[in-house]
């Protein structure tokens, strides 16, 4: 897992905006097998949703219902309404998230939290004890090698229109994805700066 070890050592002082490559990854939940890539940088999450904010600030529900279908079955427009004004509260009150999509850490826990992690920008953190490297960023390729299982589930009318309003807007930070990366000793990290503008990582 050489290739792990050099990415913390080069990521270890991104401050901009950075493109990451993996090469084979499995998705745990659905088996899929894919190669994608990815940015990871500096508040990319924040601008990402500050666009998305400004997006729906141009808009409103009674514009985006007119070309709202779902297989031919009826949801009324409050209903659609209520969503809208959901996904656009969200923007606006952060709650218990941060700005760059990671749950707040509350006061009675943080010190755990603190030593079962190490951050290493705002897209990339290792937990300590299992050796796992997390990525956070936005998705701009990804090519499915091996197709994964994806149930079927009963979406509630909210969720519907939530999606569909999501995907007519092309909300940027609908394109966010986690992965997770094993097996690496990620625990010693080097004082490096990153040189270049991407990595790749054959998993």
């Amino acid at each position: 897992m050489r290739n792990l070890i050099d990415f913390i050592t080069k990521t270890n002082n991104i401050n901009g905006v950075s493109f990451v490559s993996l090469r084979g990854y499995e998705s745990s939940t659905s088996g899929e097998v894919s190669n994608v890539t990815f940015n990871i940088g500096a508040n990319l999450y924040g601008n990402a949703k500050a666009k998305d904010l400004k997006a729906m600030q141009n808009t409103n529900a009674n514009d985006l219902f007119e070309d709202f279908t779902f297989e031919n079955k009826v949801i009324p427009f409050d209903i659609f309404e209520k969503a809208f004004n959901e996904l656009y509260n969200s923007f606006v009150n952060v709650g218990s998230k941060n700005i760059d999509g990671t749950t707040k850490v509350q006061n009675n826990w943080s010190k755990g939290q603190q030593d079962a992690y190490t951050s290493i920008n705002s897209g990339v953190k290792v937990h300590n004890e299992k050796n796992r490297l997390y990525l956070h960023g936005l998705v701009v390729k990804k090519d499915v090698i091996v197709k994964g299982d994806f149930p079927t589930t009963n979406k509630q009318k909210k969720t519907i229109c939530k999606d569909f309003i999501k995907k007519q807007m092309d909300f940027k930070t609908g394109k966010f994805r986690n992965y997770i990366v094993e097996g690496a000793d990620v625990l010693n990290l080097a004082k490096t700066s990153f040189e270049g503008t991407s990595l790749s990582i054959a998993i």
